[in-house]
């Protein structure tokens, strides 16, 4: 398995290395990983986040806390188990939802929450330039490991930061999929045009063709 990864990360350019880097990290660390930690074995977020997003975010702070704690979820996981209830929970809860996933799109992920990402992040860069040190400390290619050690701090947190953000935005877009309305649709259609993101386009695009889908006679 780490010969098949190490051949795939040799074909990638450099800019591209700490984000699949990043991707390999959190799928050995384990499913669900980034959500304990801003959950805090089971809290919401930490009560920073919390703070934030009942003095910044109207439209999910009106919702009951426990659909709070659905597009929480939503937005925040990072795996395929669960999918399916998590999928359930939002068509339950239908478009009571839809200004709060429209809102999260807007305004992307908490500060407080990206503050949070950043300091995990410096601790996986510390701990990949000491895994860089010993001979065995990375199952990479001598050539992989010498373009790791070449990233520096600042690119390797602003990818993280910025694969975080766009994550978040292409979850709120997923979420819309299933609880959107035609008001949904007319904010798409005003907001897809601006967007420069191409994965962020794509998804929006996709979104708009599925709620004109759902109102197709």
């Amino acid at each position: 398995m780490n010969r098949a990864i190490d051949n795939r990360l040799n074909t990638l350019p450099t800019t591209w290395l700490s984000l699949s880097l990043f991707v390999l990290v959190s799928a050995l660390v384990g499913c669900g990983e980034t959500s304990q930690r801003a959950d805090g074995g089971g809290v919401l977020a930490s009560d920073a986040v919390n703070q934030e997003l009942a003095t910044t975010r109207p439209a999910f702070a009106e919702l009951p806390a426990s659909e709070r704690a659905i597009v929480h979820l939503w937005l925040h996981a990072d795996c395929a188990v669960g999918q399916d209830e998590r999928r359930a929970s939002l068509v339950r809860s239908g478009n009571r939802l839809e200004l709060a996933f429209i809102e999260a799109f807007r305004m992307g992920p908490p500060k407080v929450f990206l503050g949070e990402i950043s300091a995990i992040r410096r601790e996986e860069y510390v701990a990949i330039l000491e895994g860089l040190k010993e001979a065995d400390g990375l199952p990479f290619h001598v050539s992989i490991r010498k373009r790791l050690a070449a990233m520096t701090e600042e690119s390797y947190l602003a990818e993280g930061i910025n694969l975080t953000i766009r994550n978040y935005r292409l979850a709120a877009l997923e979420g819309l999929k299933l609880v959107g309305s035609p008001k949904t649709l007319g904010w798409l259609d005003r907001t897809a045009p601006t967007l420069q993101d191409p994965e962020l386009v794509r998804a929006s695009q996709a979104t708009i063709e599925i709620l004109r889908g759902r109102r197709a006679p």
